[in-house]
């Protein structure tokens, strides 16, 4: 998944990964709904890493949000219960 570093390996495109955005009631009561993209884009974000390199949130359109938030891993059953804690939107 991702770009292949350089190497003899071979690969080819399976299909795309659409994901949707999601935050729990807690942290969605604290801290409002987001109105708009630019609101959305100043909300805390659980964020995931791989390889050592930020995972973007891309849009369906394109748009690239900007993210901040003090959680990052790489596992997504963490992003999930963060998520779930209200540590942000994921």
């Amino acid at each position: 998944m991702g770009s292949l570093a350089d190497s003899d390996l071979v690969s080819r495109k399976i299909d795309d990964i659409r994901f949707v955005l999601a935050a729990s009631p807690d942290y969605i009561s604290r801290n409002n709904l987001p109105a708009d993209l630019e609101d959305l884009g100043r909300h805390v974000f659980v964020r995931y890493v791989a390889s050592g390199q930020l995972w973007p949130y891309i849009l369906a359109d394109g748009t690239q949000l900007p993210t901040s938030g003090r959680f990052v891993t790489d596992d997504s059953g963490s992003i999930r219960e963060a998520v779930i804690c209200g540590a942000g939107i994921a």
